[in-house]
Formats: structure tokens, C-alpha cells, sequence
């Protein structure tokens, strides 16, 4: 899941709103990434690799990694998700330039386990052919291996009728005359005439249709959330609208479906509250079953940042207690499948600044995991997670700093079985960010931690800009990292899309 926080208040270290770095918080501004010169080695170290993939490498081993980014263009491209098919591929979905007219395109590619890209017989980016040359921009993506695809949710530019939800099917494995990452279908949702439709998050349930989320503007400029359903053949089967009544600004950041339930977290700007936490329930059917907010005992700014499903419940992360002066802290709230709030749980750092957390997943037991930064007066901001049993309680807590007072934000989490894996940035001695990786065992030890690029130990990764990992996805020996890097192809210093491989 990767919401963005409102506009109208403090904002969180996860913020990739439609695949586009923009402010993590109001003193952290999110770091592009650049791009890994492989050109010429890509072919000598892909047979070196691959055997690492057969036999199982080192752990924390760099496996490959993969830049795109258009020839003679070089403008900002960047991977915002990630997601994993049942035979362990990636899929990873983003934004590209690749026309002179310079509006963002929809990429969406996939690789084999040796890095070689799957998706080659077809076109894997998306330009709306109804107003080309437009910006279209992605959200997320979920795989559907029972019916062999994968759905893309984006927003794009439509004509006449402002920015519109984009929802794509792209075919997984070719079968019957179809290849490999061909697009199936698109559809574009338009609430009303004119006003703006994004989309934030996607999910998936057990019957293959999709769920979307984000924002719709009405014709006075307040803003609903949205949440549509679609059917596996594109046919929209609902869309519902919420807001609260009173200012109208409402907006959907994330969204889950978990049997029967479909759960909607999002902000919600309240008369005499600020931003608050709005959770709602919906059936498969569209029914609402329950709506409820959470707001902190002082009124002040609360927002979302991630959201993650349980047997019997959900659990919402993020930040509070934000005020225009004040400082916020982490936040992780669970509510059973009722709309009961079972526990909520703040944490702050030491250093008086704002502390968030930027995503949770949770195990098979109900047991979640956050991660993201909390902000330390000797470290500046450290990658934190926790792990807390389903009753609240800690289990354990790590950190992880650079050397000095130097910024480092976990931006998303994953689980698998009983360890935990987190994907971020650091901060370098040069100032430089480079992605890091990081996985620890069920007691919370820190199994093996990776950094890209590493020109010590991986003579292919050159280090000379900025590099930015926004989303994490697992396959049974290998961990996706997603996200972005800043490079230099001979005018300003653009962005490429960047996807790593690291054994697990």
C-alpha cells in the first residue's frame, strides 16, 4: 500500500503519491535515485549471477538490478510498486517519459529470476491514447495468479473531464495467442464532469475483482474518497463515495480486502478536529457496514500511511499529533472486523521531531510489524520496526543509523513466514542516499543488511547520485526492491526506474 498524506496537513516519509517523490514530511524531502550503468556488463553478469539464483547465493547478496529509462528523453521515471507472481517474478509498475511531449507514461514490467526482462514481445507502458502526450501516472499493482494477470491502478489526464482513475489487466503468462505483459484492458472511472479522480491504492479479493481508492472532486472543490469495484472482464460493478458532512475533505489512501471485507483508510478534515484517521468497511457487494474515525485528544493533524489486514480485524499506521509547530509521533491503531478499536499504540523518539511510521504487514498469527523513522537528537532520523504481538504488546524493536546525524527512513515492509524484511534509504557520509535492505529473524536479530549501490563489493555499481527504495516484494529466494535513482545522461540530473534483486 502506498497512500499519500493530505495536502492540507503534516505529511509522512512514505509519500509516492501517483509514482512522484514528494515532501516526506515537512523537513524530509524524498531523494531520487540514479541510474546503475550496466550497459556494457549486463551480459557477463547475468551468467555470473544466475547461478546464484539455481543453487542459492549469499544472503543479502546483490542477485541483479535493472534501470529504465528513455533514450533521448531523460526526464523523471520511477518504479512506485511491486509486486510478486506465484512463480516468484516481479512486477513492478511506475512512471516513464518516453515521448518529446514530455507527460508521464504508465510502465509496467516484469523480469525472470536472472533479471532478463519477461515482458519483451509487447509495449509495457501505457500513454492514453485519448489525450496522448498527457501525464499518466501509477499508484499500485496487484497480481491475480488464478486468473493468470495483473491489474495496474494509475490516474491519467482525460479530455474535458479532468484527471480520471486508470485501471489496467495485463496478461501474466501468455496463453492461446496472447504474449507475456500484453494489456488486456483499460478503463478510466469519471465521477463528474469536470472534477479531478485519482487513485491512491489497489486491491484484490479471492474472486479476481479489483478494488480502487483516492480521491473525487465535486464541482465546489471538496473532496470524497472514492472506492470502485471492477470485475475481472472490466465491468464496473460500484463505486461508492464518503464524506464527512461538514468541510467535505475526504480522501481514500489505502485500501484491503480480506474475505468478505473490503477496509478503506484515508483521511478525513473535520470542522474542529484537523486531519483524522477514517477507517470504513464496505461488503463485497458495496454495502458500508461501518464507518469510524480516529482523532487524537488535542484535535490535531492524524494521517495514514499504510494499512494491513487480519483474521478478525485490520491494523492502520501512520503519524499524529502533528500541529503547525508541534512535532508528531508514530502511530499503529487496530480495529477488529466490528469497527471496534481494540488498542492504540504512539511512539516517539528522543529528539523533539516528527516520528512516523511508513507501512505495516502483519504475519499469519495477527502480529504486525511498522516500520519508518523515528527522529533521535545523536542520529538524526533512524530506520525503526517493531514487531507487537495481535494484543499489542512489544516484542521487540530495531534500529538502524549511518554513521552520524544523518537521515534514514524505512519506507515499506513486507513479512514472510516468521522474518521480516524492510526496504528504505540512508544517508552517506558524501550526502548521497543509497537504498537499503534489511531483514530480521522472528526474535527481532538482524539476519543480514544490504546497501545499493555498493561499489566495495559489486564492481558494476557505480555510486554518484542519490538512490530511493519505495516498495518491497518477496519470492521464495529472492527479495524486489522498487524505486528510483538519479543519474546524469548528459543534461540536468534525471530520475531512472530502478528495480533490485537481493537473495533472501
Amino acid at each position: 500500500m502506498r497512500p499519500v498524506a493530505p495536502t492540507s496537513g503534516p505529511s509522512t516519509a512514505r509519500q509516492v503519491a501517483r509514482g512522484l517523490p514528494l515532501e516526506a514530511d515537512r523537513r524530509i524531502a524524498l531523494a531520487c535515485s540514479r541510474r546503475l550503468a550496466l550497459a556494457l556488463l549486463v551480459t557477463a553478469a547475468l551468467a555470473l549471477l544466475a547461478p546464484a539464483v539455481a543453487w542459492g547465493g549469499t544472503p543479502g547478496e546483490h542477485v541483479w538490478a535493472d534501470t529504465v529509462y528513455t533514450s533521448g528523453i531523460f526526464q523523471h521515471e520511477s518504479a512506485v510498486a511491486a509486486a510478486t507472481d506465484a512463480a516468484g517474478y516481479p512486477i513492478i509498475v511506475g512512471n516513464a517519459v518516453t515521448s518529446l511531449a514530455g507527460g508521464y507514461d504508465i510502465r509496467y514490467r516484469s523480469y525472470d529470476l536472472t533479471g532478463m526482462l519477461r515482458w519483451n514481445a509487447v509495449g509495457t507502458t501505457w500513454d492514453n491514447p485519448a489525450n496522448p502526450g498527457a501525464n499518466d501516472t501509477a499508484a499500485g499493482v496487484v497480481v491475480d495468479d488464478v486468473h493468470n494477470c495483473a491489474y495496474v491502478a494509475g490516474t491519467t489526464e482525460g479530455v474535458g473531464s479532468g484527471r480520471d482513475i486508470v485501471i489496467l489487466k495485463v496478461q501474466d503468462f501468455g496463453m492461446m495467442g496472447s504474449f507475456d505483459g500484453e494489456l488486456l484492458w483499460a478503463q478510466t472511472f469519471n465521477a463528474t464532469a469536470n472534477g479531478d479522480d485519482e487513485a491512491e491504492a489497489i486491491a484484490l479479493d479471492k474472486y479476481g475483482n479489483v478494488y480502487v481508492t483516492g480521491g473525487s472532486q465535486r464541482a465546489d472543490g471538496t473532496t470524497d474518497i472514492i472506492t470502485v469495484k471492477y470485475r475481472p472482464s472490466g465491468v464496473r460493478v460500484w463505486a461508492k463515495r464518503h464524506n464527512n458532512s461538514t468541510t467535505r475533505f475526504d480522501r481514500g489512501l489505502a485500501v484491503a480486502v480480506r474475505g468478505t471485507a473490503v477496509y478503506v483508510a484515508g483521511v478525513s478534515n473535520r470542522a474542529g478536529h484537523r486531519d483524522d484517521i477514517v477507517v470504513i468497511r464496505y461488503s463485497l457487494s458495496g454495502e458500508r457496514k461501518w464507518v469510524r474515525y480516529y482523532d487524537d485528544a488535542l484535535n490535531r493533524h492524524d494521517v495514514v500511511s499504510g494499512i494491513a489486514p487480519i483474521k478478525g480485524g485490520l491494523y492502520v499506521c501512520g503519524g499524529g499529533k502533528y500541529t503547525a509547530t508541534q512535532p508528531g509521533n508514530a502511530l499503529l491503531i487496530k480495529y477488529l472486523s466490528d469497527g471496534t478499536r481494540a488498542w492504540v499504540r504512539w511512539v516517539a523518539g528522543s529528539g523533539g521531531l516528527d516520528d512516523s511510521w511508513t507501512d505495516v504487514a502483519a504475519d499469519d498469527l495477527g502480529r504486525p510489524r511498522v516500520t519508518g523513522y523515528l527522529y533521535r537528537e545523536a542520529t538524526g532520523e533512524d530506520i525503526v520496526t517493531r514487531m507487537y504481538t495481535a494484543g499489542g504488546t512489544l516484542v521487540w524493536q530495531r534500529s538502524f543509523s549511518n554513521i552520524g546525524h544523518r537521515m534514514d527512513v524505512g519506507t515499506a515492509v513486507a513479512v514472510g513466514g516468521v522474518r521480516t524484511y524492510v526496504c528504505g534509504f540512508r544517508t552517506g557520509l558524501d550526502g548521497d542516499m543509497d537504498v537499503v535492505a534489511l531483514k530480521y529473524a522472528a526474535t527481532g536479530a538482524t539476519l543480514w543488511t544490504t546497501v545499493y549501490p555498493d561499489p566495495s563489493y559489486y564492481l558494476w555499481e557505480d555510486d554518484s547520485g542519490d538512490d530511493w527504495a519505495v516498495d518491497i516484494a518477496l519470492a521464495p529466494a529472492l527479495v524486489y526492491v522498487a524505486g528510483l535513482q538519479t543519474v546524469d545522461h548528459g543534461g540536468p540530473v534525471d530520475a531512472d526506474f530502478l528495480t533490485l534483486a537481493v537473495q533472501r
